[in-house]
C-alpha cells in the first residue's frame, strides 16, 4: 500500500496525463499560430522598413538631379565658381545614389528601367556639363540659348516620369504592408490570451484534481497513524512504516532517475543520561528530541524512531548534496538548547551518517546499514558531527573488526609501547612535563590509532590492564629521567572504566611508590564524560586528596556542563586541538578559546593547549593568557629515546 505524503496514486496520475496531453496539444496549436502570426507581422515590418528606404533613396535621386541643375543655372547667371560647388557635390551624390538605388531595387523591376534612367541620367548630366564648359569658353550666349531651348526640362520630365510611377507602387506595398502587419499582430495577441486561458484552465483543473486527492491522501494518513505506524513514544513514523515507504521512495527514485538519501542519528551521551536521571527522564529526552527532529526535517522528508536512541530520515529526492548539509546542519542546531529542564547547559549531540542512492547502494537495507557506519566515522572524528559514506569507511570497518580480534591478544603479550609528547611553559619556555601516548603497531595491519583501538578495548573489558601497563611503563621512564635530574611530571589518559574498577587509586599509589615517584609528578586525564559518573567523581576525589593532578582533557568537544566543572576544581584544562586548529583567524574558535581561557582564570585552573601548530597559534594563546602548550611547533610524540636524547640538554622545571 502506497503511503500518503509521497507519490500520487494511479488514477490522479492518468487523469492528469490525459488532461496534460489534451492540453498540451491545443497550447501547441496556439502557440504556433501565435507565433506564426508574429512572425509574419515581424515580416511585414521589416518589408515596410526595406521599401521606405527605397523610398527615400528615389527621393534623394531626384533631389540630387534638382540641387545639380540648381547649381549649374547660378553658375549661368552669376559665373560665380562658388555655385560650382553643390553641382560638383550633387554629380557625385547622383552616382553613389544610383548604385545604392540599384542594390535596394535588386530584381524588383526590369534591367530596362535600369537603362532608360542611366541614359536619360546621363544625357541630363552631359546636357550640364555642355552649357558649363560653353560658358567658360567665353560663350555665354549659346549656354543660355541651350538652357532657354527647354531641353533640359524635358530630360527631367522623362527622369520624373520613369521614378514617378515606381514611386507610387512602392507606398502603395508601404500602405497594404502596414496593414498586414497590424491584422497579423492583432491575430498573435488573440492567440497569446488564447494560450494563457487555456494555461490558467489547466491549472485550475489540475489543482482540483490535486485537492481532491490530497483529501484522500488526509484520510489515509488517518488510517495509518490510527492502525499503529507511528512510534507511541516520539509519534515519529515506526521502523516497519519508515522501512515500507523506503523501499517505496527507492522504486519511485530508481523510475523517475533521481537520488535518494538516508540518515542515521546517534545521540551522544545518551547513555549517561538514563543512568543519571533514570529512564523516563530519558524517554523525555527523546520526545522532545523527535519533536525537534520533524521541525528540522522537510516537509517531503520521513523521520523514524530506529531503537533506542537511533533515529532515521529519509530524504526521497535529492537535487544537491549541499541541501542535505543544510538539513544536518538543522538537526545539530536543533540539540543546541537543552533538551529537558533538568539537563540545564548539558548539550547532547548527535553523530549523523548519510548515504545516497544509487552511489552508495542501490538496497535499502545496504544504505541504512551505510548510514550507519557512516555515523560510526563521524563519532570517532570527535568534534565533527556528520560524514557522508564512502568506499573507504567499508574498508575501516573491515579492519576494526581486525582488530577486536587481534586486540585481547595484544594486551596478553604486551604488544604496545609509549611515545611521549613534551609539554611546554608558555611563560618560561621550558619542559614541564611529558603526556603519555600508547603506540600499537602490527605487522599485517600496520600503526594501529588509539582512537581505533582504545574504545573497543572499553567495550571487551581489555582497557583496564592496558591503563595499568601504560602507568606502569610511564612511571618507569619518568623515574629514569627524574634519576638524571629532570623533574619533569607525566600526563596520562584514563577512562572513567579505569576509574571504578577495584582499588584503582591504591593500585595508583602502588605503582608510584614502586617507581619512587611523588604523587605530585602524576596527572590523570579524564573527558568530560566522567564529569558524569558519580563513581568515577569519587574516585577522582580520592586521587586528588593524595596529591594527584586532575586535568580535564579534549575540553568542549563533550557532555559539556559547566555546573560540573565549578563543583569538581581540577588542575588543569586541556583545550581540544580542533579549536587550536582555526586560530587566529577563524572568529568562532577564537572567542570559544578567549571563553575558555577566561573561564579557567576565573576559576583558578591552568590551561593546557594541545595540538599546537603554527607560530601564529602560539603567539595568540600566549597573549590570551595560555599556561602550557604542547604540540608540532616545539615537539612531536616521540620514542623514549628520543626524548633523553632531545630533551637532555633542555632546562626544566625543578
Amino acid at each position: 500500500m502506497r503511503k500518503a505524503g509521497y507519490f500520487h496514486n494511479r488514477k490522479l496520475e492518468l487523469k492528469l496525463i490525459i488532461v496534460f496531453v489534451l492540453v498540451s496539444l491545443i497550447l501547441l496549436f496556439l502557440g504556433w499560430q501565435a507565433l506564426s502570426n508574429n512572425q509574419a507581422a515581424v515580416a511585414a515590418q521589416a518589408r515596410v522598413i526595406h521599401i521606405n528606404e527605397q523610398l527615400r533613396i528615389l527621393n534623394r535621386y531626384l533631389i540630387a538631379l534638382f540641387e545639380t541643375e540648381t547649381g549649374q543655372r547660378g553658375y549661368l547667371l552669376t559665373e560665380n565658381l562658388a555655385y560650382l560647388e553643390p553641382y560638383a557635390l550633387g554629380r557625385q551624390e547622383i552616382e553613389d545614389i544610383s548604385q545604392r538605388f540599384k542594390s535596394l531595387l535588386n530584381d524588383e523591376v526590369e534591367p530596362e528601367f535600369y537603362e532608360r534612367l542611366d541614359s536619360l541620367k546621363a544625357d541630363k548630366l552631359h546636357e550640364l556639363e555642355e552649357t558649363i564648359a560653353l560658358v567658360r569658353q567665353g560663350r555665354r550666349t549659346e549656354a543660355l540659348s541651350l538652357v532657354q531651348s527647354g531641353h533640359g526640362k524635358h530630360k527631367m520630365d522623362q527622369i520624373r516620369a520613369q521614378i514617378t510611377p515606381l514611386l507610387e507602387s512602392k507606398r502603395a506595398e508601404v500602405s497594404e504592408l502596414s496593414r498586414l502587419a497590424a491584422e497579423r499582430a492583432h491575430h498573435a495577441r488573440w492567440s497569446l490570451y488564447s494560450l494563457f486561458s487555456a494555461v490558467l484552465l489547466f491549472i485550475i483543473f489540475a489543482y482540483v484534481l490535486v485537492i481532491r486527492e490530497l483529501s484522500e491522501k488526509r484520510r489515509l494518513r488517518l488510517r495509518i497513524e490510527q492502525s499503529g505506524n507511528t512510534d507511541p513514544l516520539t509519534q515519529l513514523m515506526s521502523r516497519s512504516n519508515f522501512l515500507e515507504v523506503a523501499a517505496l521512495a527507492l522504486k519511485h527514485a530508481q523510475r523517475e532517475k533521481v537520488r535518494t538519501a538516508v540518515l542515521w542519528i546517534d545521540l551522544k551521551h545518551f547513555k549517561l543520561v538514563n543512568e543519571r536521571y533514570g529512564f523516563e527522564s530519558g524517554d523525555v529526552v527523546l520526545k522532545e528530541f523527535g519533536n525537534r527532529l520533524s521541525k528540522a526535517i522537510r516537509q517531503d522528508d520521513q523521520a523514524c524512531r530506529f531503537w533506542d536512541d537511533k533515529f532515521a530520515v529519509l530524504v526521497p529526492k535529492v537535487e544537491e548534496v549541499a541541501e542535505l548539509e543544510v538539513l544536518v546542519d538543522r538537526i545539530i542546531q536543533s540539540l543546541i538548547p537543552p533538551l529537558a529542564p533538568f539537563m540545564r547547559e548539558q548539550y547532547l549531540g548527535a553523530s549523523i551518517g548519510i548515504a545516497l542512492y544509487p552511489d552508495d547502494a542501490e538496497i535499502l537495507d545496504q544504505l541504512i546499514q551505510y548510514a550507519e557506519i557512516a555515523a560510526d566515522k563521524a563519532k570517532t572524528e570527535g568534534r565533527r558531527s556528520y560524514r557522508f559514506y564512502e568506499d573507504s569507511i567499508s574498508l575501516s570497518v573491515k579492519r576494526i573488526e581486525h582488530i577486536r580480534h587481534r586486540l585481547p591478544i595484544a594486551v596478553a603479550g604486551q604488544e604496545f609501547m609509549l611515545h611521549f609528547q613534551p609539554q611546554v611553559d608558555l611563560a618560561t619556555g621550558v619542559v614541564v612535563g611529558v603526556e603519555a601516548l600508547i603506540r600499537w603497531h602490527h605487522d599485517e595491519l600496520g600503526d594501529i590509532r588509539p582512537e581505533e583501538f582504545i574504545p573497543y578495548s572499553e567495550k571487551l573489558g581489555l582497557i583496564v590492564p592496558i591503563g595499568v601497563w601504560v602507568l606502569r611503563e610511564g612511571c618507569k621512564h619518568l623515574s629514569r629521567w627524574h634519576a638524571a635530574g629532570y623533574k619533569w611530571r607525566i600526563a596520562m589518559n584514563v577512562s572513567p572504566i579505569e576509574l571504578v574498577a577495584t582499588d584503582y587509586t591504591e593500585t595508583v599509589m602502588r605503582i608510584l611508590d614502586d617507581a619512587g615517584l611523588d604523587p605530585a609528578y602524576l596527572e590523570i586525564e579524564v573527558t568530560e564524560r566522567t564529569l558524569l559518573d558519580e563513581s568515577a567523581m569519587a574516585e577522582l576525589g580520592k586521587l586528588k586528596q593524595r596529591g594527584i593532578l586532575i586535568s580535564l582533557d579534549d575540553f568542549g568537544t563533550g557532555y559539556s556542563s559547566l555546573s560540573y566543572l565549578a563543583q569538581f576544581p581540577v588542575d588543569y584544562l586541556k583545550i581540544d586541538q580542533s579549536f587550536i586548529r582555526g586560530l587566529p583567524d577563524r572568529k568562532t574558535d577564537a572567542t570559544l578559546v578567549n571563553s575558555m581561557i577566561s573561564m579557567s582564570k576565573e576559576l583558578g585552573i591552568g590551561v593546557i593547549a594541545e595540538g599546537v601548530e603554527t607560530p601564529a597559534q602560539l603567539d595568540y594563546l600566549k597573549q590570551k593568557g595560555c599556561d602550557i602548550v604542547q604540540g608540532y611547533i616545539y615537539y612531536a610524540p616521540m620514542h623514549p629515546d628520543e626524548v633523553g636524547r632531545q630533551l637532555i640538554k633542555v632546562p626544566s622545571s625543578t
